[in-house]
């Protein structure tokens, strides 16, 4: 789902884990979270996310003319 953030705007997001058949489900541990490229596009760990399904994505930097296209992908993978 694409988002538009600003220079200091932070956006919290939230994982949920599915089965093949629909059903909720956990991961072994804690989610894996990354940033394309953390320069632009820090990831916070949430405090009232003990179990680390839930992180802030903020923007830290303007984005730089010489980059043609500044999209930042995020990730979560969890086992």
């Amino acid at each position: 789902m694409p988002f538009a953030l600003k220079v200091r705007q932070r956006l919290r997001l939230h994982v949920t884990f599915f089965r093949v058949d629909g059903s909720h489900t956990s991961a072994a541990g804690p989610p894996i979270w990354t940033s394309s490229n953390p320069a632009m596009v820090r990831l916070i760990a949430d405090p009232m996310s003990l179990d680390g399904q839930s992180v802030y994505a903020e923007c830290v930097g303007p984005v730089d003319p010489a980059v043609t296209s500044p999209i930042v992908e995020i990730s979560c993978a969890g086992e």
